[in-house]
């Protein structure tokens, strides 16, 4: 190995050592695989899940005599071990637990705050950071561990939050309770979601931008807003349809200037097929495919189309589509924030633990 390797590989290993420390666990840290030593008290005291790995409730009971059996160990380590078996009724902890499928950089600010070493947890974390620790947060139900930090990572949340490439803020709002913050984004999403094929992408107006939405989000979410992004798109198809029956019927939607008697039945003709025409092109027209609406579009790209098309009348000033004057569209959207989710994060606010 060369020595930078192996001064590399030696930095690894001290920023795993924690002392007094007792058991083991298997890491992976930047690629390569680690063994950490941990204190099997501070891992159990801070997480529920760790407890049941390092004093699983199946392992068999230690001797009578633990003094005897633990005699070769350090002090230290005795000292770590007596304690949690008199706690846990004579139950001895592991030797070693795997937690090489976890991102070694959130764990190793987890188990910093475990062991105590708050100077070496850091005031900020970049986004896929702090992703990564509310993932182990919601996995190991610990977020009690990191809450002293909390408002200093989500600081810039208002901002980080919206930027495309960062759809999985939802997630850490879920995680750590930002209600506001989570429906804020729901609703964004909602109004900018476009499924293809087996996927689901958010889109930005004009479309400059596709982002694919993948995991962690919070189950059942993306069926969620896809069933409201469902309601909202027929409901805007409805309200299309019932302006055209409208305008077909009454032929007097759209010229703005027959109060000066000035060709207003020709203006409303020449309107009428200009507007018909338009939404043909959009698929609103027939009915029959309006279901390629709902694979091809977002809420916001169809009402932005509505809304932009420009129809043709005898005077300059009848231009503009019936949907606006009519305010044929709307907004109305149900609340995209499952009500499970809401306790849920009134939980992680308040700090409660997760059962």
């Amino acid at each position: 190995m060369a020595p930078t390797s192996m001064a590399s590989t030696s930095i690894t290993k001290s920023l795993f050592t924690f002392e007094p420390s007792d058991i083991r666990l298997k890491v992976n840290y930047n690629g390569e695989p680690v063994t950490a030593h941990v204190s099997s008290s501070a891992m159990s005291f801070a997480s529920p899940v760790w407890k049941k790995f390092i004093f699983p409730p199946w392992k068999p009971i230690a001797a009578q005599n633990p003094t005897t059996t633990y005699d070769s160990t350090p002090a230290a380590k005795k000292i770590i071990v007596l304690h949690y078996m008199k706690k846990n009724k004579n139950v001895l902890p592991v030797e070693e637990v795997d937690f090489s499928d976890d991102n070694g950089e959130a764990l190793l600010i987890l188990l910093r705050i475990a062991h105590l070493q708050f100077h070496d947890t850091p005031a900020t974390l970049p986004y896929q950071t702090l992703l990564q620790v509310a993932v182990l947060c919601d996995q190991y139900q610990c977020i009690n561990l990191v809450r002293p930090w909390l408002s200093q990572w989500v600081a810039d949340e208002e901002t980080s939050s919206k930027k495309f490439g960062q759809e999985n803020w939802i997630f850490i709002a879920w995680v750590f309770g930002r209600e506001r913050v989570y429906e804020a984004l729901a609703r964004d999403q909602v109004l900018h979601l476009k499924p293809i094929d087996n996927s689901v992408y958010r889109t930005s107006y004009p479309l400059t931008h596709m982002q694919e939405i993948n995991d962690p989000m919070p189950p059942g979410t993306i069926d969620h807003l896809l069933e409201i992004r469902k309601m909202m798109m027929n409901d805007q198809l409805e309200r299309v349809h019932a302006t055209v029956d409208k305008c077909v019927e009454t032929r007097e939607f759209f010229c703005a200037s027959k109060n000066f008697n000035a060709r207003a039945d020709d203006c409303n003709a020449m309107a009428l097929g200009s507007f018909l025409q338009e939404l043909q092109k959009l698929g609103v027209l027939p009915r029959s495919k309006n279901q390629k609406i709902h694979e091809s579009m977002s809420v916001s790209e169809f009402a932005q189309n509505l809304m932009s098309m420009n129809t043709k009348g005898v005077h300059p000033q009848c231009g503009k589509a019936p949907l606006e004057r009519a305010d044929s569209l709307g907004f109305s959207m149900p609340d995209p924030v499952l009500d499970a989710h809401r306790r849920h994060m009134k939980r992680q606010s308040e700090g409660g633990m997760m059962k």
